[in-house]
């Protein structure tokens, strides 16, 4: 999604292949992203600019479930515009998980022909909320 093209348009179709995705018949959850958009200013200096959708905060994404009745609380792109403020990217959080998935249960998400990879992201597992995170740098996949 980074790389300053994909949230830029303010409707597009979302594609997530999950390894339980991969497997079923029904293939990839697709999905519509209005993308909504915040800016806010860094503790230290510059500003952030978050495009794309957080559930109850920003845009709207709809089906918000997946196949396997997990559901998509953000995809986003995160704008920063000075390092001191931290790193430029992508992140794809996803709800309903009573253990940790595994960074490897995102296959691929896709929007507007940018594709980012499970396995080339940062991961974060969330027991508190069942909540996987996905975050990518600009200069990843």
């Amino acid at each position: 999604m980074s790389k300053g093209t994909c949230c830029w348009i303010v409707l597009f179709e979302i594609t997530v292949l999950t390894t339980a995705s991969a497997s079923a018949a029904s293939g990839p959850a697709s999905g519509v992203l209005v993308v909504g958009q915040s800016d806010a200013l860094c503790p230290i200096a510059g500003t952030m600019t978050l495009r794309g959708f957080s559930s109850g905060a920003l845009g709207a994404y709809e089906p918000s479930g997946l196949n396997e009745g997990k559901g998509v609380d953000a995809i986003e792109d995160v704008i920063i515009s000075v390092l001191t403020c931290g790193s430029s990217g992508a992140v794809f959080h996803v709800s309903g998980f009573l253990s940790d998935p595994g960074k490897s249960w995102l296959i691929s998400i896709d929007c507007n022909g940018i594709s980012h990879f499970g396995a080339k992201a940062s991961y974060f597992y969330a027991d508190s909320n069942g909540r996987a995170n996905w975050a990518w740098l600009t200069s990843s996949d």
